[in-house]
């Protein structure tokens, strides 16, 4: 059976009030919390300042959606009493007309005029994408997790997605994905996130784990299960999970991770699709992804082989991250190891982008100092589940009034006339 690791943001700590949005407000450095973490201290622990994320898709900049046409009727900005209203949207806005704020993991001051980025309830400012992710941590333990640097940078990895798969975690104390969580939760207005994991699963002594980290507040689990491989046909069976999701565009999702081994690709590959049929059978879904280090190009598996698979053969599975496709860290391979295929019409409608996430390039870091973290990119896809991303404009403050003052102002017309 599964084991379920939740844990939410830390109380606010006493401390010297200063003014919201100033650098001192959005200063914090992490020196000396990680030996308090561990051993459950609450004291006041400040953190390293982190550089900024890479923007994700509508997520730099003002995204709004387009006014209506009765929108179009009135002024292009409304003030009623002290709701603001732009394009027929009431102001879920975050205006940072003056000064500075914090940017979206609240660690750097950034300086902005003049911008207004619509919020979604349930998504980060400006957030119109939801962003699903794998990765390969490579031998996570709490040994590892424990090195501040590595914990730095896992975190920042970790805030960029809203659900993501986390392979190779073979700690057994059951205390790395705690604490990992536990400094997650911490970054900035990033959480809360909630984890669901696997047993260890394996032939031999080593084993992994399978461990979903997802913001809670815009998804749940629902259900979950590792594979009954009655031909032991995987080395670790898949930890599957059915998640809902805080989207009327796409309530329900079902996530398929697999790690292969290099010597069964081709056997364990063919055999996903099987993990396929009786996920979506079970659930009555056709929305599923399979993602995860598959291992899936160079060496283990020829072009032709790849070509070959059932999921390549069989209609009705887009391979996300295409061929070609680097998703290793160090500079003398260039290998499509890690994948996310997508299944179902509707789900693939919602696909905003796919790709292999550069940590080392976007964090500044040296090749081994990249690989003291994984030798694997983590990969991702960008899903629109918003309103506003799928095209759909909720109804706006300055529609409604139109509703309730044109038949006034047509009656009192009517009297006039």
């Amino acid at each position: 059976m599964a084991a379920v690791a939740a844990s939410s943001a830390d109380p606010p700590e006493s401390k010297t009030a200063v003014a919201p949005g100033s650098t001192a407000d959005c200063r914090k450095t992490r020196s000396g919390r990680l030996m308090a973490a561990m051993t459950g201290s609450r004291a006041a622990r400040p953190r390293h300042a982190a550089p900024p994320l890479p923007p994700r898709p509508g997520a730099g900049g003002a995204l709004a959606p387009p006014p209506s046409e009765s929108t179009s009727l009135l002024s292009t900005l409304f003030v009623l009493g002290k709701v603001s209203v732009t394009n027929g949207l009431p102001a879920r806005l975050s205006d940072a007309t003056q000064g500075r704020r914090c940017d979206s993991v609240g660690a750097v001051a950034i300086s902005s005029q003049n911008r207004k980025v619509w919020r979604r309830p349930g998504l980060r400012s400006g957030a119109e994408t939801f962003r699903i992710c794998a990765f390969n941590a490579q031998r996570l333990t709490l040994a590892k997790v424990a090195r501040e640097p590595v914990l730095d940078t896992l975190v920042k990895i970790l805030a960029r997605c809203d659900i993501t798969v986390l392979q190779e975690v073979v700690d057994s104390s059951d205390s790395a994905i705690p604490l990992l969580l536990r400094e997650l939760n911490r970054f900035g207005d990033s959480g809360p996130y909630a984890s669901h994991s696997s047993l260890l699963l394996g032939r031999s002594t080593y084993k992994e784990k399978y461990v979903y980290i997802y913001r809670s507040h815009e998804a749940e689990v629902r259900d979950s299960y590792v594979y009954e491989d009655q031909g032991d046909l995987f080395t670790r069976e898949p930890f599957v999970c059915w998640f809902s999701l805080h989207s009327k565009v796409l309530p329900s999702l079902v996530l398929v991770p697999l790690h292969t081994t290099p010597k069964a690709v081709e056997t364990e590959l063919n055999a996903l699709y099987d993990v396929f049929l009786d996920a979506s059978g079970r659930w009555q879904t056709k929305d599923v992804i399979l993602l995860g280090d598959f291992n899936a190009d160079c060496a283990s598996l020829t072009k032709k082989r790849l070509d070959d698979l059932v999921l390549r053969t069989q209609a009705g599975f887009h391979w996300a991250i295409a061929d070609g496709v680097d998703t290793t860290v160090r500079a003398s391979t260039h290998c499509t190891y890690d994948r996310i295929v997508l299944h179902g019409e509707h789900l693939q409608s919602l696909l905003r982008g796919a790709a292999a996430f550069d940590f080392p390039q976007s964090f500044g870091l040296t090749e081994q100092e990249a690989l003291n973290i994984s030798d694997h990119y983590p990969v991702e896809v960008d899903l629109a589940l918003s309103q506003a991303a799928h095209g759909v404009q909720p109804p706006g403050l300055a529609t409604l009034w139109l509703s309730l003052l044109l038949p006034l102002l047509a009656l009192q017309l009517g009297l006039v006339a």
